[in-house]
């Protein structure tokens, strides 16, 4: 399996100097810790129930954080990791459907940085789907509250990752036009 990178796994290598594998092909630094704890593992300030670390692989966190949803007591903190758990296990429906949950408990409770998360999550899965057009708009509201909440090397790397999509998206398009162009001419 090729290696990805996310818009969360930029995130966390950005916001501490923690570093955690999240598995043996996947190792990434995750300081996502210092102004996120919940999503590392350590108990959120409201005091609920989070997994214990990083270092379980995809599987392990989805093994862990699913019976919470199926009981109704997953939060935020639970639906964005299982997101990305999904998303690094390629199962990007299952991923989409956790970042929305994610994303919509976040805008209730008006938790801006949370909602940026699962909007450039939601980006990335986007991306991994080939709706470019639907992951640059998650890509641009997740810069825009970044940038609201001041946060702006976060918006920066978000502003680098639609661009690293957009350029991509761009090259397959050339591609396609030049084999398209190829064809014509036989």
């Amino acid at each position: 399996m090729s290696r990805k990178i996310s818009t969360l796994m930029i995130l966390t290598a950005m916001l501490a100097s923690l570093t955690v594998s999240i598995d043996t092909r996947k190792a990434e630094a995750n300081p996502v810790c210092k102004w996120y704890p919940s999503l590392c593992g350590y108990p959120s300030p409201s005091g609920g129930r989070t997994p214990t670390s990083w270092t379980i692989s995809p599987q392990g966190v989805i093994d862990e954080l699913e019976p919470l949803v199926q009981q109704g007591t997953a939060g935020i903190s639970e639906y964005i990791r299982l997101g990305h758990a999904y998303w690094l296990l390629n199962n990007f429906n299952l991923a989409e459907a956790r970042y929305k949950k994610a994303l919509q408990l976040a805008t209730t409770a008006n938790d801006r940085q949370n909602k940026a998360i699962a909007l450039a999550g939601l980006g990335d899965v986007n991306a991994s789907t080939g709706n470019i057009h639907k992951a640059v708009s998650y890509f641009h509201s997740a810069i825009t509250i970044f940038k609201g909440i001041g946060e702006k090397e976060l918006a920066n790397l978000i502003v680098k990752r639609k661009q690293e999509v957009q350029q991509q998206r761009r090259r397959q398009l050339r591609g396609q036009s030049q084999l398209l162009h190829a064809n014509f001419a036989q």
